[in-house]
């Protein structure tokens, strides 16, 4: 099957306007699923328990909580989770105090990107999904807390955000989705990250920083399938 020509830089509005009608449609009330589970922890929580708890709620990220101040203050994502772990393996000698020092040490420590180190980006329960949308572009990040007078209700993901679009006929009414990945030029088809089995934990995870990614295939040196 030959691949279509991709769509012009003049012709994508149009493709895309059924879209961004739809999630303007759409408040964050009507987003939120029936139950669900936040989690938000106190900066000043020793990093140790913050990991424990994280883990046991089999969370990837949770939201941060200033007690002093009464406010959400931040995120704290897998990412930050692995770039802690590997700062601990860089410097072994420090691990037992780093692990037992406050969140709100290691917040004071990261970049704050140009943002006020206790403000976070959130979106109120009444706003639109494109709003919503809308922060997660304009400033790289993968969730928004959703709140309701300084009470966090949600945190709004791409994934799930895919699966509401998806799961409504309006949501997919545009000829957008009739092209191929190649035809819009889109995806990761070269220079994929890759490892093998005898890569250590270590390694990948250092992989996953330097990529930028989430997700590393394991290859069989010999067969070349993925595990």
């Amino acid at each position: 099957m030959t691949a279509r020509p991709a769509p012009t830089p003049e012709k994508l509005p149009a493709l895309v306007q059924p879209v961004l009608e739809f999630f303007g449609k759409q408040s964050c009330y009507d987003f939120l699923p029936p139950s669900s589970q936040v989690l938000a922890l106190d900066i000043d929580l020793p990093l140790r328990h913050a990991f424990c708890v994280v883990t046991e709620h089999n969370s990837t990220f949770a939201t941060l909580w200033d007690s002093q101040s009464q406010k959400l203050c931040g995120m704290m994502t897998v990412t930050d989770y692995v770039k802690i772990v590997l700062s601990m393996m860089n410097e072994p000698e420090k691990m037992e105090a780093y692990w037992n020092s406050p969140i709100r040490a290691w917040k004071d420590e990261r970049p704050d990107h140009g943002r006020p180190r206790d403000t976070i980006i959130q979106v109120d329960v009444e706003d639109s999904l494109l709003s919503a949308i809308h922060l997660l572009y304009t400033h790289n990040v993968h969730r928004v807390p959703v709140t309701h007078d300084g009470n966090l209700l949600y945190v709004i993901s791409h994934l799930p955000l895919l699966s509401y679009m998806v799961s409504s006929e309006e949501g997919m009414n545009s000829d957008l989705f009739s092209f191929t990945i190649q035809e819009l030029e889109i995806g990761t088809c070269n220079e994929i990250a890759s490892a093998t089995e005898d890569f250590t934990i270590g390694e990948l995870l250092q992989m996953s920083m330097e990529r930028g990614i989430s997700t590393i295939p394991i290859v069989d040196p010999q067969t070349k399938k993925t595990h």
